[in-house]
């Protein structure tokens, strides 16, 4: 694989960002430079997307992660959003010695419905794979749009934000069938560290009920939130996003 690169901004403890599918590091900018005010954060495209767009995407999570902890320090916070909180979450469980405090947001241990667990639709999941083969360009831009839409205070922000950096195709498949495959609610009982995981009340992708159903898969102490936002709270509600993860951090 090509060395990956990545953005370091600020100073202090060293702080992780990961992005979600079909969605790389400039979406998480604005976090990243408000965090950077206290952390030192690490803000990166994973292999296939934007400035690691030649970077080969690795067959599965295990091997990702094992490529980025090559590149990050011994010890940091970890802050995922989407499946970049999936990434987090597995290293976490893997590596525990290697994650100060894990941060999740809008993310879930298992992407897919399940039984008693809420989630992506099977058919839904199909859909997008099919969108995906036959036409990346489109099924991201239409992704892209549709969580832009679905609050008035988001959708003056499609513009700044739609896809204008490049994303492979095979990165993309590998995301979702990342998201379609795993199951870590069993893994997080090893995690030993402290857990944010911020929710949206209005997020068709990752139900906010999950909330009360994650603490139980936790022996660490963990907080859980909603806020009234959909799948990207961090450009609808900002100074509640970065409020939740200061005082958490701040007490930990």
């Amino acid at each position: 694989m090509k060395k990956l690169t990545y953005s370091v901004l600020g100073q202090g403890i060293p702080l992780i960002l990961l992005h979600g599918w079909g969605m790389g590091s400039p979406f998480l900018t604005p976090l990243a430079k408000a965090l950077s005010e206290y952390y030192q954060v690490y803000l990166i495209d994973l292999p296939g997307y934007g400035n690691n767009f030649l970077s080969s995407c690795p067959d599965n999570l295990e091997e990702l992660c094992e490529e980025l902890l090559k590149i990050f320090p011994p010890e940091a916070i970890w802050v995922g959003w989407s499946m970049g909180g999936l990434i987090a979450q597995k290293v976490a469980c893997r590596y525990p010695d290697r994650v100060l405090a894990l941060i999740i947001l809008n993310s879930s241990p298992a992407f897919m419905e399940k039984e008693n667990w809420p989630g992506i639709k099977d058919k839904q999941s199909q859909m997008l794979f099919k969108h995906v083969h036959l036409n990346p360009k489109e099924a991201l831009e239409r992704f892209i749009f549709w969580q832009f839409s679905i609050l008035p205070c988001t959708r003056h922000l499609y513009k700044e934000f739609k896809s204008h950096f490049p994303i492979s195709q095979d990165a993309l498949l590998k995301g979702l069938y990342w998201l379609k495959d795993t199951d870590l609610r069993l893994e997080l009982q090893c995690v030993p560290c402290p857990t944010l995981m911020i929710f949206g009340k209005c997020d068709p992708l990752v139900p906010a009920e999950i909330k009360n159903l994650i603490k139980p898969h936790f022996q660490s102490s963990i907080m859980a939130e909603s806020l009234d936002a959909s799948h990207i709270p961090f450009l609808s509600h900002k100074a509640q996003c970065i409020h939740l993860i200061q005082g958490f951090l701040n007490v930990i």
